[in-house]
């Protein structure tokens, strides 16, 4: 779960359909449901920003941002195709992480910006790496550096900006 103000949201990122979910706090009442369709089930941990963007990891969608007041979709970046597992990782003010695998090894890694807009022409996608990244070991970051531990348990570090 995802406190923000007086909401608790929920993902429900399974096979087939799914859903995003706002609850109340204070009574338990659906503030807002966002359905979604999923090809894979998704365990990645959603990721709150401070100007409330939500940011979510699905196999069928890639990355998506939410207005976590309201569940509106304010952009998504189709970049997976396999399986999110690692929870998302916070790069710095607008930069997210997050990957995808299958089969004990990772398949791709991602920095995406969430701003809730971009300027015409800007690419969400900062970077992408396709070996050598963990599939379901979730990164940390720290100074200028993502920390990684691949399934197999070797550790690597990569420049969170590039």
């Amino acid at each position: 779960p995802i406190l923000f103000e007086d909401l608790v949201t929920l993902t429900h990122e399974h096979d087939g359909p799914s859903a995003v979910v706002a609850l109340k706090r204070s009574t338990g009442e659906i503030a807002w449901r966002t359905e979604r369709t999923s090809t894979l089930a998704a365990y990645a941990t959603p990721l709150l920003f401070p100007d409330g963007v939500l940011v979510l990891a699905s196999s069928r969608v890639g990355l998506s941002g939410l207005d976590a007041r309201t569940g509106e979709v304010l952009w998504e970046e189709p970049c997976f195709e396999q399986r999110c597992v690692g929870s998302l990782t916070r790069l710095g003010d607008r930069l997210v992480a997050a990957s995808d695998g299958s089969g004990g090894k990772g398949h791709r890694l991602v920095a995406v910006r969430t701003d809730r807009v971009l300027p015409a022409g800007e690419s969400r996608l900062v970077w992408s790496l396709d070996r050598t990244i963990p599939y379901c070991p979730t990164s940390v970051a720290g100074g200028e550096n993502l920390y990684m531990i691949l399934d197999n348990g070797v550790a690597r570090a990569v420049r969170c900006q590039t």
